[in-house]
């Protein structure tokens, strides 16, 4: 599938997954109304405070929290494709660290976390104010966030920072994966190709018909006008806010765009950040920097043809 072609598909597609659209993502607005996702039997960070004589980090104590309390599950801000995830994306601790830190809100002048400063961070303030009044946080979680901002919000006790790998976990063997019956996207995180239960979503003949464009004059428009027409049954997709029709257009644009973010996942976010914040501006540096990453990253158009081809029928 053509590149331009699957980033825009992506932004109309992130505007379906929205778990967190009438609501405000960690650290950028006034309200947030998405999944609580608490378990009984789950210890929570409030029930096992750290010891008061080590220094709170990222890894260890805060994005654990958050992955309990579900603000960093797919369909909220562990999704890059989620609304959310354009605010502020916690797919792992390692991303979600390197997204806050000394990082300037999407809307706001101010720095998502500023070390040593919990009354100039945002994620504080978000904390204390919109998190504890929806009852996704806990009074001991939030003074948790800003202790651990005010003793200089550390990464990990330990792992180094420079060792850190950025992507999705580990898959624990409960979660929906590719011998799940239903196709569902709970318990993933970033954006990873489609579990093998959505597929496939396009029909044979759509498929060579793409294919045959690639020597049409304009070979976008040529596969714009044939996905469009193919009349294979959309499938429902689990595991955002609301089911999402997963056609052969949906399809096709979520594993181009899984590849992306596979190699350039700093460089996509920057230019869905771009366009959701600043509408006036054409993008075209963000523009020019992914294509110069998916350029220089020779995985990028095997990953695409392999995953895109799982849209079809073998």
């Amino acid at each position: 599938m053509h590149i331009a072609a699957a980033i825009c598909g992506a932004l109309a597609l992130a505007s379906l997954l929205n778990a967190c659209a009438s609501s405000s993502p960690i650290a950028d607005s006034s309200t947030h109304d998405g999944p609580s996702n608490t378990d009984a039997s789950a210890e929570s960070p409030e029930a096992r405070p750290p010891d008061s004589a080590a220094a709170l980090t990222y890894r260890e104590d805060i994005h654990p929290m958050f992955e309990q309390t579900g603000c960093a599950a797919f369909q909220c801000h562990g999704g890059f494709v989620a609304s959310a995830g354009t605010f502020v994306l916690l797919s792992d601790p390692f991303t979600g660290y390197r997204d806050m830190i000394d990082r300037v809100s999407g809307r706001r002048p101010e720095a998502q976390v500023r070390p040593f400063a919990p009354d100039e961070s945002v994620l504080v303030e978000h904390s204390e104010t919109t998190l504890r009044m929806m009852g996704i946080l806990q009074q001991p979680q939030i003074d948790l966030v800003r202790r651990w901002v005010a003793e200089g919000a550390a990464y990990s006790r330990e792992v180094d920072l420079d060792a850190g790998v950025s992507g999705n976990p580990p898959r624990d063997a409960s979660l929906p994966d590719g011998g799940a019956t239903a196709c569902s996207v709970e318990g993933l995180r970033g954006h990873p190709a489609l579990p093998a239960a959505c597929l496939p979503r396009c029909s044979r003949a759509t498929w060579d018909a793409i294919v045959a464009c690639r020597s049409d004059a304009d070979p976008a428009g040529c596969q714009g006008r044939v996905i469009d027409a193919d009349t294979m049954r959309p499938v429902a997709l689990g595991g955002t806010f609301e089911p999402v029709s997963l056609n052969c257009d949906r399809c096709l644009t979520w594993q181009t765009m899984s590849c992306i973010y596979d190699v350039c996942p700093w460089e996509l976010l920057a230019l869905q950040r771009c366009r959701a914040f600043r509408s006036a501006d054409p993008c075209s540096a963000e523009q020019a920097a992914m294509n110069a990453c998916i350029a220089r990253s020779p995985g990028f158009t095997a990953c695409q043809r392999a995953r895109d081809s799982q849209c079809v029928p073998r």
